[in-house]
């Protein structure tokens, strides 16, 4: 429904498996329903049930691909079967020629040669002393007809020779009794169609299947490269340890021990040794003999006991699932454990014997060995495939068979041994047809006919009411078609699936021994090599993050370390560019965007499975659609980087992709201009932001009093920072945030307008400069003027610091100054309320419009300087605490010359004014009203 029935682009009867599964589920229907259960219609429908676990190929991707592959040979396995119908016609009417009506003979043994069949009469005796009538008759293969011909030579092809090739040594002449070896060069006939029909056609199969799956590589020159960087990708793609490795002094010493290669080589010939000692092993050896073994046969358990141990200790115990040789290491101590601990003499020799398999160990060592054991584990998910397809295929036959010839009577070698009564029976008598068994006798036995069985059982057959009260439908007989279908079973259970396993373990084998020969290209010019392929993955590990995938941000950074001509990164380390190369390197970032788009689609869609509605969420994969899985991050750069080495058919399936692709690329760089531009402007508000902090910077160091102030700052930070080294806790946990906040209102003030009591006037002694300050804002407007060059052009102020409590501010007393700043340092269980007073300048602002002020700060300190009474400075930026929770600064160096540098405006009071303020005109009075019945803030600039 989703997709459509017929007519649209993915309709269901354009999959050929969707209709493979429509002709199942039909013929399966029909069967439910009861039609045609009479005749050999109802034979051919019950058939169909053989059929149903085809459906399993559908639904299992493996399985897919080695039936496709298996498909790719059906066209070359047609011709060889039209070749081999050719070879059965020309030996098939020679033999008639030459055997045609001589294979008989009479069953009476005594008419021999050069008796015949004119002497063939009477009775005679056979071993348990039974009269039996004498008959001129043929063996169970002949070639007096074409079909017989054609049934006996494909005997012959398989194998089954040795009698048909006497009797033909044996004939004589027609109608006439056989001698031995009377025609021996007969022979040379069969010699000759064994070497033609048996060694070389039935081998042809062989070739062809193996074809199939060297399709998969291509034919031309650039497809085995490209197939050959596919697999590469596969098996030297990054691998991580599932579980985290301990970190404590045991376990990397452990680790160290463990890597060594004198331990490594020792381990190795402590299995060489116990293995020798296991193999001469013999039966009736003597005490002193049985002793040793015994006695290395613990010492050795003891030895393997403690490298499992050491491995735990120094790798954990997700060691075991994280490297399969310490897993089969584990095995192998747990079975051997199980011998020691059972009290079953069996058992115990058996678990021994375990050991014996650690010889495997020993192959790793022996690189052409090592390339064996890697060809058969490289096999194993293909083999798990073959074989589920092999179990598929031979239970269709099996219950086809049963269908068939499951009533069949017995015969020479249909009985007990080898049936169709069940399936299993079936499955069985095939499994021995495949490794040899004389499949020749079944056919016979299966296509009996009348009058030596009984069709059906029912009235026909004479005294059946006196046995039976019922008929039933079927009889002892078997199919006359028999010879045609085991000929099919044959060549599909022999010929054909048995040869999936030469086919994979070549394609396999290939694979690993390819490279051989090849020597390093810098230039790819033949595909990278395995060492090639293992340097990208090493480097594609730097960027992964540990998780065999990486974003797109890192293409960049990436592909200026992977080495020429994969990146751009030459052989003397230094960067080689091209002028395509930011072209090609936009396309690649755009291909891996489709790719992120289609992962994240992809995951959408997963997420919308029902049954993941039930799952844990903890059991479901992380989400990972914006990160790129390191074969497709590297297959990507090799198709944009190695364009020469694609070959023609993966260009032609790409081009909707490519168009996609080059579509993106647009749009990356429109969105990539747009970044630039605010990227420009940012900078440039950045560095003006920089000018005026260096400025600050500048000016802080050449004022006098403002250079006291630091000093006073960092050794207030120092102190603290002891204090949190003796408390043994950071520096913001012994600080606590503000109990209390005020805000304070800075708007312009015009001298000429108010009356201005200067602030020098009113020290009448400098050590009480603070004391003066704080009584006279209790009263008065403070009166400031900035001081630092970031905001000296709003010149001077006036503030109504009247609501300030000054709560948990302090004195600190200094050589040259007195500092007074809020102590958010906790000192005592109730000494922790502080009070934080920020400042906000009004930003002149029209009658119709907001007031707009700048946020200048928290006031961190307030400083009155003994070398120059009646200066007074404000610093405004951000608190102690504050400080400190933005930054987390830990180092006490740091912490106190950031400490330092944290103002953002200097403010030095001049003088006071009173608190009611007259304004000359209504203008000024409006305005006020404005200020004072709203309150807006903006970020600080």
């Amino acid at each position: 429904m989703e997709h459509g029935l017929v007519f649209t682009k993915k309709a269901y009867f354009k999959d050929g498996w969707n209709l493979l599964d429509f002709l199942v589920l039909s013929l399966s229907w029909i069967d439910e329903t009861g039609w045609f259960q009479k005749g050999n219609t109802g034979k051919v429908i019950r058939l169909a049930r053989a059929l149903r676990p085809l459906r399993l190929m559908k639904r299992n991707e493996g399985l897919r691909l080695v039936i496709d592959a298996l498909l790719r040979t059906l066209t070359p396995v047609l011709y060889v079967i039209i070749f081999t119908i050719f070879t059965f016609m020309v030996f098939g009417l020679i033999g008639m020629g030459l055997f045609g009506g001589k294979f008989k003979s009479c069953s009476d043994p005594s008419v021999a040669f050069p008796q015949g069949k004119a002497d063939c009469l009477g009775w005679f005796l056979i071993d348990n002393g039974v009269a039996v009538p004498s008959s001129w008759r043929n063996p169970r293969f002949d070639f007096d007809t074409f079909g017989n011909s054609v049934q006996t030579l494909f005997q012959v092809m398989t194998f089954k020779y040795v009698n048909v090739i006497y009797q033909a040594m044996d004939v004589t002449d027609v109608d006439q009794s056989p001698q031995v070896n009377y025609s021996v060069y007969n022979g040379l006939f069969f010699v000759v169609y064994l070497i033609i029909g048996g060694l070389f056609v039935m081998n042809l199969f062989v070739g062809f299947i193996i074809d199939g799956f060297n399709a998969n590589k291509g034919s031309s020159e650039k497809d085995i490269i490209f197939s050959r960087f596919n697999r590469q990708l596969y098996m030297y793609k990054p691998k991580y340890f599932k579980f985290r490795l301990p970190q404590n002094g045991v376990s990397v010493q452990a680790r160290k021990l463990l890597e060594h290669r004198y331990f490594d080589v020792t381990s190795s010939l402590c299995v060489l040794i116990n293995v020798t000692f296991m193999l001469v092993d013999h039966a009736g050896a003597s005490q002193s003999f049985e002793n040793m073994i015994n006695s290395q046969n613990n010492f050795f358990y003891a030895v393997l006991l403690l490298e499992v141990c050491i491995n735990l200790v120094g790798f954990g115990p997700g060691a075991f699932l994280n490297d399969n040789w310490k897993t089969f290491d584990l095995i192998i101590a747990l079975g051997s454990s199980a011998g020691y601990m059972a009290q079953n003499d069996k058992v115990s020799q058996f678990s021994k014997s375990f050991r014996l398999f650690r010889i495997f160990k020993l192959m790793k060592m022996i690189t052409p060995i090592r390339i064996i054991l890697e060809t058969l584990v490289s096999c194993l998910p293909q083999l798990a495939n073959i074989v589920l397809l092999l179990v598929l295929v031979y239970s269709i036959f099996a219950v086809s068979f049963v269908q068939m010839f499951g009533t069949t009577r017995n015969g020479v070698r249909l009985g007990p041994t080898a049936s169709f009564f069940s399936y299993e029976s079936s499955l069985m008598t095939i499994l021995q047809i495949v490794t040899g068994d004389e499949w020749q006798e079944l056919v016979k036995d299966c296509g009996i006919q009348p009058p030596y069985c009984t069709p059906v059982f029912d009235d026909s057959v004479y005294g059946w009411r006196e046995w039976k009260d019922f008929n039933l439908s079927f009889g002892d007989c078997g199919q006359s078609y028999s010879f045609i279908v085991f000929v099919v079973m044959k060549l599909v259970c022999e010929k054909v699936m048995l040869n999936l396993f030469i086919g994979m373990i070549l394609d396999n084998f290939g694979f690993f021994t390819e490279e051989v020969g090849d020597s390093q290209d810098g230039d790819w010019s033949t595909g990278p090599t395995t060492e090639q392929t293992q340097l990208i993955s090493q480097i594609f590990s730097l960027f992964d993050r540990q998780t065999g995938r990486a974003p797109i941000s890192v293409l960049n950074r990436m592909m200026c370390v992977l080495p020429y001509p994969f990146g751009y990164r030459g052989k003397d380390g230094e960067l080689v560019r091209n002028e395509d190369d930011d072209a090609i390197e936009l396309l690649i970032r755009s291909e891996l965007n489709v790719l992120v788009r289609l992962q994240r689609d992809m995951s959408i869609l997963e997420k919308t499975e029902s049954w993941k509605r039930f799952v844990p969420l903890f059991l479901l994969s992380e989400d990972v659609s914006e990160t790129i899985k390191f074969e497709d991050y590297m297959r990507t750069i090799f198709l944009w980087r190695k364009h020469d080495l694609i070959p023609d058919m993966v260009r032609v399936m790409r081009n909707q992709r490519v168009d996609e692709v080059i579509f993106i690329s647009y749009v990356i760089l429109i969105v990539d201009l747009l970044k630039r531009a605010v990227g420009d402007r940012k900078r440039q508000r950045d560095l003006h932001t920089i000018q005026q902090l260096r400025s600050f910077r500048q000016w802080e160091r050449g004022d006098q009093v403002q250079t006291i102030r630091n000093a006073l700052v960092r050794d207030m930070v120092k102190q603290e920072k002891d204090a949190a080294k003796k408390h043994s806790k950071p520096l913001i946990l012994l600080h606590v945030p503000a109990s209390s906040r005020v805000k304070i209102e800075l708007q312009p003030f015009d001298a000429e307008h108010y009356e201005v009591y200067e602030h020098a006037e009113r020290i009448q002694d400098p050590s009480q400069e603070l004391e003066t300050f704080l009584h006279m804002i209790t009263r008065y407007r403070a009166i400031l003027q900035f001081l630092d060059p970031i905001h000296s052009v709003y010149g001077v102020v006036a503030a109504d610091l009247s609501g300030c409590t000054w709560k948990g501010w302090r004195r600190r007393e200094g050589r040259d100054g007195t500092l007074f700043h809020p102590s958010s340092f906790e000192r005592s269980e109730y000494d922790k309320d502080w009070e934080s007073i920020s400042m906000a300048y009004n930003v002149e602002a029209t009658l119709t419009s907001r007031p707009t002020y700048l946020i200048l700060g928290e006031v961190t300190d307030l400083l009155c300087s003994l070398r120059q009474p009646g200066r007074l400075l404000l610093n405004l930026g951000l608190s102690r605490y504050e400080f400190l929770y933005r930054n987390l600064v830990a180092d006490s160096g740091r912490a106190a010359h950031a400490e330092g540098s944290t103002a953002r405006s200097v403010m030095q009071v001049i003088g006071y004014a009173p608190l009611e303020l007259k304004f000359k005109d209504a203008e000024h009075l409006a305005r006020k009203k404005v200020l004072v019945n709203q309150d807006v803030e903006v970020d600080a600039i």
